[in-house]
């Protein structure tokens, strides 16, 4: 089981530059008259099942940039989980809200891996534990936020159209963890239905007038 964390170890927060999401507003007016890098998003975005877009936006070198447009009432996952990597995240409008927990050994909640198969994922029980809040947060426009890989949370749901840009950087570890109070055991081969170039067009134009706002 990872190592617990405490108020020290929580997220890096602060301000981002104004400038990097001009810079990225920039490139996707660019990207919206391109249909071959359209397509190339489209193929690799998807309406997540708790009602999220992901848009897998691009690759620089092992960082991967996405943009996930959370509608009112949408949560990222209604489990408590870690990532397999550490990620950066920043707000483009509405509020995302966050909760934080330590992990123990022993408990009533339920301990899984969660790993990726070539056909989609496999949740394996490990053990039981519990899970104590440490912390709720919520991250407004222009803020920004790094999440260690190993650092237990929850995206609660949002009140407002929300947006958020963010990188993920190289995998320290083969799987990640997810907490619930019952057992998810089981392998799932259900690939979500990638977004037409439409929808993916769609969206980053709302994406850019998001950030235009905020300028």
């Amino acid at each position: 089981m990872p190592n617990t964390h405490s108020t020290q170890h929580l997220l890096n927060a602060g301000k981002t530059d104004i400038c990097d999401l001009i810079a990225l507003k920039d490139d996707i007016i660019q990207t919206l008259g391109n249909e071959a890098i359209l397509s190339e998003i489209a193929s690799k975005s998807y309406i997540h099942k708790n009602g999220f877009v992901k848009l897998v936006y691009e690759t620089i070198e092992d960082t991967v940039c996405r943009l996930h447009i959370y509608p009112l009432g949408a949560s990222a996952d209604k489990n408590i989980h870690d990532h397999r990597w550490d990620f950066s995240s920043t707000t483009i409008c509405g509020a995302l809200p966050m909760s934080l927990f330590d992990v123990s050994e022993e408990g009533s909640e339920k301990f899984h891996t969660y790993s990726k198969t070539q056909n989609g994922h496999l949740i394996e029980l490990k053990n039981s534990c519990s899970v104590q809040l440490i912390s709720e947060v919520c991250f407004t426009p222009l803020q920004r936020y790094v999440m260690p890989s190993q650092l237990f949370h929850r995206i609660d749901e949002v009140k407002e159209l929300t947006i958020t840009y963010v990188e993920t950087y190289p995998a320290k570890i083969e799987f990640c963890h997810l907490i619930s109070s019952v057992d998810r055991s089981g392998s799932e081969t259900i690939q979500p239905e990638p977004l037409t170039i439409d929808q993916t067009r769609q969206a980053l134009a709302l994406v850019a007038l998001k950030i235009m706002e905020l300028i």
